[in-house]
């Protein structure tokens, strides 16, 4: 046997060892589950359906923020009879939960705006993501991509 095929035959060899190890090595075949599971989890959430009905409601919970803010807030005091002052006093004695909760309403909303914005801008990048390696298969066959040539390459060689 010649040096040249020698050599091609170690390196087709070494190849093949390398791309069936690889998998073993990364750790690919627990982290392939981890996206299956992961897309699988978020799947649902991704449908037109689901993003049409997430934008619906961030539209009607923003609406309701807003009105309780300049509405309805604004005028429970006079309506009980109260001070400005008095009344936040009375909430947060009374009712500490709510008063909290509506304190917080002007960091919270925003926030939960951001998340469905978020949710609709990545729309197309997670159908991608989850179309790897195709649409039909789920990412665990990825590791078997290394594992099969791999070894057939290292067999032959």
């Amino acid at each position: 046997m010649s040096l040249r095929r020698t050599l091609s035959l170690a390196l087709i060899g070494l190849l093949g060892v390398a791309l069936l190890a690889l998998p073993f090595a990364t750790d690919m075949f627990a982290k392939t589950k981890g996206v299956d599971d992961l897309t699988g989890a978020f799947r649902d959430s991704f449908t037109e359906q689901a993003l049409s009905a997430t934008n619906s409601d961030m539209t009607i919970v923003d609406a309701m923020s807003r009105q309780m803010q300049d509405e309805m807030l604004p005028s429970l005091p006079q309506a009980l009879g109260m001070t400005p002052e008095q009344f936040q006093a009375f909430m947060t004695q009374r009712y500490p939960a709510a008063s909290a909760g509506i304190a917080q309403l002007e960091t919270v909303v925003p926030r939960f705006q951001g998340l469905v914005a978020g949710l609709n801008q990545q729309a197309d990048n997670f159908r991608q993501a989850d179309s790897i390696p195709t649409s039909s298969l789920p990412a665990r066959t990825v590791p078997f991509l290394f594992v099969f040539p791999g070894a057939v390459l290292a067999l032959l060689a």
